[in-house]
């Protein structure tokens, strides 16, 4: 019981808004489509109560999810700690600096690897990275930063990760209560897999199956990282920065 009352409800409220931005944005959008189309052909107007309904169910899904990570964050030392420290006041611009760089670096370092993969190797074989995202621009900008950038992190990092540290530790026997960094990097490349296999499931052919294992097992590897070292919100961003540099990549193409 103490546990839960060490979670800082701020920050759950926090990232579940993040985790539904996407769905709300694209529920405002097709609604002023909608009142649009009206002006055009004069029909009666009415909110379609699904897109409200889904974002519901995610709000309530994230919010469970996100309550667990931090719930056994709080045991191993993982975590929101910037997000905390601002809420509570204890804003430190220094290590909000230094997460931020790294946070941008990482970003920029895992789009050149896909880049350079996708261009070098697996061009030669299937559809270019670049090709496969031919989206709307408007579903680019919001679905793949936000839905595929925010929410994986949240999924697999803050939750998955986070469980497998917790649950490695647990059967250690830890004389010096500090968790060894090879059960981290185990959680690590563990997730990294995971998400890896989850996102190779969306491909249409093998060959495009070990593509978006490889990009999504390599970028987790880094982002994990950066969870381990400076929290949930360096690994959001870095996943955010790495995907709009992508987009806006494709859109200039």
């Amino acid at each position: 019981m103490n546990q839960i009352k060490t979670i800082n409800w701020k920050v759950v409220i926090f990232l579940v808004i993040l985790s539904i931005l996407h769905l709300i944005f694209l529920f405002i959008l097709t609604t002023i489509t909608r009142i649009k189309s009206i002006q055009d052909f004069p029909i009666d107007f009415y909110i379609d109560i699904f897109p409200i309904i889904l974002i519901f169910i995610q709000a309530i899904f994230f919010g469970i999810i996100i309550v667990i990570g931090l719930y056994l964050g709080n045991r191993i030392g993982l975590g929101a700690p910037l997000l905390k420290n601002w809420i509570n006041g204890n804003f430190k611009r220094n290590l909000l600096l230094i997460a931020l760089s790294l946070s941008i670096l990482s970003g920029f370092v895992v789009t050149v690897i896909k880049l350079f993969l996708d261009y070098f190797i697996f061009s030669s074989f299937v559809p270019s990275l670049l090709v496969q995202w031919k989206l709307e621009p408007i579903e680019l900008l919001w679905i793949v930063p936000f839905d595929q950038g925010i929410n994986a992190e949240i999924i697999y990092r803050l939750f998955l990760m986070t469980f497998f540290v917790w649950f490695l530790s647990k059967n250690q026997s830890l004389e010096n209560k500090e968790i060894p960094a090879i059960t981290f990097w185990i959680a690590i490349l563990l997730t990294s897999l995971i998400s890896g296999f989850i996102s190779s499931i969306h491909g249409t052919y093998e060959l495009i199956k070990l593509q978006f294992f490889v990009f999504s097992s390599t970028g987790g590897v880094i982002f994990g990282w950066l969870y381990w070292k400076k929290g949930i919100e360096s690994a959001i961003l870095a996943h955010f920065i790495s995907n709009l540099v992508l987009v806006l990549i494709i859109l200039k193409l």
